[in-house]
């Protein structure tokens, strides 16, 4: 389930359809996030003291399952950049986050298998 959420700026119906296109091609590579509630904050942050470029920020936040905790926010002075830099972000975090788990388990793995190799060495036969 995605929810999009705007925060000083107008909903956009095309940028949330982009918003999902990029989370469907990470639920595709990572088919666990299936399962997830995810969160996506747009921001667009403009100072009233100094003139210039506005600044806008997409924030992932994911609220369950395997990855849940995970929050990233990126942000550019174009929207669709700080969508496309967050999203390959979240990915590389997930891919990160995965492969943790997955050297721990191995390391689990092969401790077990010495253990029951010294035991196999130790009792006589």
């Amino acid at each position: 389930m995605t929810n999009v959420i705007y925060k000083n700026l107008d909903k956009s119906e095309a940028f949330t359809k982009s918003v999902n296109d990029k989370l469907d091609t990470l639920k595709y590579k990572f088919p666990e996030l299936q399962k997830n509630s995810i969160r996506v904050t747009i921001n667009m942050d403009n100072s009233p003291v100094k003139p210039g470029q506005q600044l806008f920020s997409v924030k992932f936040c994911i609220n369950n399952g395997r990855y849940k905790g995970l929050t990233l926010r990126k942000s550019a002075t174009c929207l669709y950049t700080a969508l496309s830099i967050a999203s390959e972000k979240l990915k590389n975090q997930i891919a990160k986050v995965k492969r943790k788990r997955r050297s721990k388990k191995r390391e689990k793995l092969s401790l077990k298998m010495i253990s029951e190799n010294l035991q196999d060495v130790t009792t006589p036969s």
